[in-house]
Formats: structure tokens, C-alpha cells, sequence
């Protein structure tokens, strides 16, 4: 199965009320030949339940929930993080809801993109509070039981900037059934303290794009939202539709670059007479030959225009 039949049933399965009418229409069509060949795919991924101990904090979180909310979540793409979007239910404890979808896995349509996680399977939430901007996880003793260093400080990347990802919360502080560690598994961070985003910027790519995600389903313009730490700040994104015409090329700057991280936040308006499966592609020129370098691949799905 490639990743387009993949983005058709994960997206039925997720965001189809939020497609535009094309590409729902689209998106349903495939989910029935997806249907139809299902039982050549794997089981789902599994739903870790937090433990009836864990608490949280209601903040942050709308005073009036929607019907549904947007949470991010982040995995690995490779040895460096990547970014998913994942539809949750209304709640108050929406950062319980966010670490349960990390501890979850990628969805199909996130593995096939290239998502993995570092987080060990089984892991627990037994805690969960925010007070001022530090957010205190305790996590299960699968999350500290084995792994290598790399790994480890992947774990910990993945936790940090998911619950960072919140409006007010700048640091984590982790325990492991209840205690405070100073180093786990040998990884080069110290967490006696509260962390922070900066603390791992060594697992962070060089184009970090935290929106679009793999499957955002993007209207008649398409925002691209991250940081990055690139040669004069600089970099070029290009989408192509499902025919893999070129419907998008555009230099994108961000704030800073070439040795400090910068941020980026643009929307393009982008033109195409096939609706449904595309890619957006952000990429940096080597000065040297000026082949691709930093490059990054995400599925969404677009809308005819």
C-alpha cells in the first residue's frame, strides 16, 4: 500500500469533516479500495490509557472546548524529530490527551511518511500537572527500562516538545514512577532541572516544519510554520499535486540562521486542477554544488482550484 491510500483511509478515519468538498469526495473513494484489501494490513497501533492516578491541570485549554481539537505531536523522522497532527476530543486535560497520542505511535499514513517514535511501547502517564510554566510528567518505568543514549534523548526530545507546544509552558520537569533523575540512560541532559526546547537542539533538523503535517488536508493556500538554522536564514519550499506537477515554488527566510535557530510562519496560495493526494518538499542549496541538502518530505492533501 503506498502512502496515498494510507493519507485516503487515515484522513476518512480523522479529519474528513474538516476536507473541503473535493478532496473529501476523493479521500472516500479511496477509503473503499483501501476497504477492500484491508485484511493485508497490520493491526492498528495500540491506545495506552493513562493511569487512574495521573492528574492534570486544566490549563491550557479553551474555556469552551470545541467539538474536537488539534493536538501536535512529536515523533522522529530518522534521528531528527518530525512533526504529527492528531484530532482529539474535547477535553479540559487536553495535555493528557496530547501525551496519550505520543504514546500511542505513528498512525499508518505517519510511519509510511517516515514518523517513528523512540517513546518505549507500554509506557504510562502516572502524573501530570502545569503550575506556572513548567509542566511535571511521571512517567512509567518502560519509559527509563532500556535503550541507548541517542535514543533516550530522542524520548525525551519528544516529550518536551509535545507538552511545550502549549501556550504558557516553557520547561518539563520529568520523574520516573514518581522520582526526579539526574541522567537517564547515559543521554546528555541533565533533568535535575526542568528542561527546556534548546536543551535538544541537536536532534532538531535543520528545517524543522512544524506545519503542514503528514495528511493536513490544506484549503486553496497552504501555511508552512517551524524553525530553522540554515546558511543566511534562508530556504525553498515547492508542493506538487498528485500528477507531480509543480504548484508551489518559494523561498522562505526566517528570523534568524547560520548558527541560531530561526523562526518561519508564511502561507502560499497555491494553484491546481487535481484535488487529493500532494507533497510539499522544504529544502536548502549546498553552497558547494548546489545540490538539495536538509531535505523534508510531507504528504497533505490539496484542494482543485
Amino acid at each position: 500500500m503506498d502512502w496515498a491510500e494510507g493519507a485516503s483511509r487515515y484522513l476518512r478515519r480523522t479529519r474528513l469533516g474538516h476536507l473541503p468538498t473535493a478532496a473529501a469526495v476523493m479521500a472516500a473513494v479511496l477509503g473503499v479500495m483501501v476497504a477492500a484489501t484491508a485484511c493485508g494490513e497490520g493491526p492498528s497501533r495500540p491506545t495506552p490509557s493513562p493511569s487512574a492516578g495521573a492528574t492534570t491541570s486544566p490549563s491550557p485549554s479553551p474555556s469552551t472546548p470545541a467539538a474536537a481539537t488539534t493536538v501536535y505531536v512529536y515523533l522522529m523522522r530518522g534521528d531528527h524529530l518530525g512533526t504529527a497532527h492528531h484530532q482529539v476530543p474535547a477535553t479540559k486535560a487536553i495535555a493528557l490527551a496530547a501525551m496519550t497520542e505520543l504514546l500511542s505511535g505513528p498512525t499508518a499514513l505517519e510511519s509510511q511518511a517516515g514518523l517513528s517514535s523512540q517513546v518505549p511501547l507500554g509506557t504510562r502517564v502516572l502524573g501530570l500537572s502545569i503550575s506556572g510554566q513548567v509542566a511535571t510528567v511521571n512517567l512509567s518505568g518502560e519509559f527509563s527500562s532500556s535503550g541507548s543514549p541517542s535514543s533516550a534523548l530522542a524520548r525525551l526530545a519528544q516529550v518536551t516538545f509535545t507538552l511545550t507546544h502549549f501556550p504558557g509552558v516553557t520547561r518539563v520537569q520529568f520523574q520516573f514512577q514518581g522520582q526526579v533523575v539526574t541522567h537517564l540512560l547515559g543521554a546528555d541532559v541533565s533533568l535535575s532541572q526542568p528542561v527546556q526546547r534548546s536543551d535538544f537542539e541537536s536532534v532538531l533538523p535543520a528545517i524543522f516544519v512544524e506545519t503542514p503535517a503528514p495528511g493536513d488536508a490544506e484549503g486553496t493556500s497552504i501555511r508552512v510554520e517551524g524553525t530553522a538554522n540554515v546558511f543566511e536564514a534562508q530556504f525553498r519550499i515547492e508542493l506538487r499535486d498528485s500528477g507531480g506537477n509543480l504548484v508551489l515554488d518559494e523561498p522562505v527566510m526566517a528570523t534568524s540562521g547560520t548558527g541560531q535557530r530561526g523562526n518561519f510562519d508564511l502561507t502560499f496560495p497555491y494553484h491546481t486542477h487535481l484535488a487529493g493526494a500532494g507533497q510539499l518538499t522544504a529544502f536548502d542549496l549546498s553552497a558547494k554544488d548546489g545540490s538539495r541538502i536538509d531535505v523534508v518530505s510531507i504528504p497533505v492533501v490539496l484542494t482543485a482550484s
